[in-house]
């Protein structure tokens, strides 16, 4: 998309990366001039910043949803349920609609 070119799939992979990242720390894996040519350039040219707190599940899936080749992203090239990130999903069961929800809110009676 940057590039002007034509784009697939990836881009939505790539999206999920940043919107991954966003919510883990609070903020984008690259830096955020606020001019918009200079962003540009951060996310062509620079790496994502992946912060070492996170664990290394979490590390590895974003470098592969950001790799900047679309054709060796997570998602493109491979299936993102089986990334080590998601081992402790059951997705059998997500797809059955069968998974309790982590919390369920209380009724309020009035």
């Amino acid at each position: 998309v940057l590039k002007e070119k034509r784009y697939n799939r990836g881009v939505d992979w790539w999206a999920l990366g940043i919107i991954v990242s966003k919510m883990a720390c609070g903020t984008s894996p690259f830096i955020e001039y606020g001019n918009s040519t200079e962003c540009r350039l951060s996310i062509l040219l620079e790496q994502p910043c992946i912060l070492i707190r996170f664990s290394p599940e979490l590390q590895d899936l974003l470098r592969m949803l950001l790799k900047k080749n679309p054709k060796e992203r997570l998602g493109c090239n491979g299936n993102i349920r089986e990334h080590p990130f998601f081992n402790a999903i059951d997705w059998v069961q997500i797809e059955n609609r069968t998974l309790p929800p982590p919390s369920q809110p209380k009724a309020v009676s009035t």
